[in-house]
């Protein structure tokens, strides 16, 4: 999806009317700035799938604190290990993320 993003950007077009959908496969290989370049473009729609099962688990498996700083945009994720309720702290990782979805894109989130 970047490289054509990439594409689009350097022929100065804009994406034709899209429907995205954003399925990561854990937390690496989506990020914020990525849902907000194809949103910026008129009649684009993302449906995102939003696990934060993942998160919960690989957050202490080496490697994932970028690639989570990536996929909300912030390093504000960090603070969900400081809730011990399990609810409350996906309740938090759900809420952060779609905060920041809406501080990018000011669309309907």
């Amino acid at each position: 999806m970047t490289l054509l993003l990439d594409q689009i950007d350097q022929q100065n077009a804009v994406l034709a009317p899209a429907f995205v959908m954003v399925d990561p496969f854990g937390p690496k290989g989506s990020r914020m700035s990525l849902i907000e370049r194809i949103l910026r473009n008129p009649k684009s729609e993302c449906l995102i799938s939003f696990m934060y099962e993942p998160i919960r688990r690989f957050h202490t498996t080496g490697g994932y604190e970028e690639p989570l700083n990536e996929l909300f945009g912030t390093e504000a994720w960090k603070e969900c290990f400081d809730i011990e309720d399990e609810p409350e702290r996906n309740r938090f990782l759900h809420d952060l993320f779609t905060r920041q979805a809406r501080g990018q894109v000011r669309r309907h989130v």
